[in-house]
This record gives structure tokens, sequence and C-alpha cells, in this order.
């Protein structure tokens, strides 16, 4: 599963964020048996998105990793830190973007 973020940044400051959530048949919705990671953008202000990143743990073990984040040709990691089992880790970054089309997309890095 795969939810990658293009946004837009007018000449006037002005953005546009869209997303879309793909998969192939067999995909299952969580990873390595039961996480799953969301990417939130909020608001741009001046040049700058926020970017959430959240994994939910919905395994029965404690989690520890990184989420690598891709923005145009650089990587970005986030270290979302332990999650306890049922439970949900999140981490912001400001993110600062070019006029014209960014693409964002993430990658879970699994940890000990």
């Amino acid at each position: 599963m795969a939810a990658p973020f293009t946004v837009f940044i007018a000449s006037d400051g002005s953005a546009v964020v869209t997303s879309s959530a793909t998969g192939e048949a067999g995909d299952s919705q969580g990873l390595c048996g039961g996480l799953s990671v969301d990417m939130r953008a909020g608001t741009v202000v001046a040049g700058r998105l926020a970017l959430t990143i959240l994994v939910a743990n919905d395994s029965s073990y404690p989690w520890r990793g990184t989420v690598d984040v891709s923005l145009n040709n650089s990587t970005i990691p986030v270290a979302i830190g332990r999650i306890e089992p049922g439970e949900t880790g999140a981490d912001s970054i400001p993110v600062r973007l070019d006029e014209g089309t960014n693409e964002l997309d993430g990658s879970l890095l699994v940890g000990p």
C-alpha cells in the first residue's frame, strides 16, 4: 500500500495538495504483520508544509523504527520511536517546497 502526496506551489504561494492510495491485488492493509503508515499534510506557510507521519501498531509486539520521507530527490529520515501494541506513534516535520510540483512519498524502515 502506498499513499504519495503531490503538492503544487503557485507563484503567489498558494498550494494544492493531492494524494492517492494505491495497492495491488493481494496486498494487506498493514505492514510487517500489523503496522500501517499514514502521512498527513498541513497548511503551507512561507513555502513550508507541515508533514505528519503516523505509524499504527496493531500487532501484539512493540515496534521501533523510522520512516524515510522522499521529497523530490531528497530523503528525510523521521524517527518515530517505540510504539507499544495497540498504540500509534507520530512525528511532524516541516518541509520547504519549491514553486511548482513537489512529490512526497514515504517508506517504512523496520528496526529492532
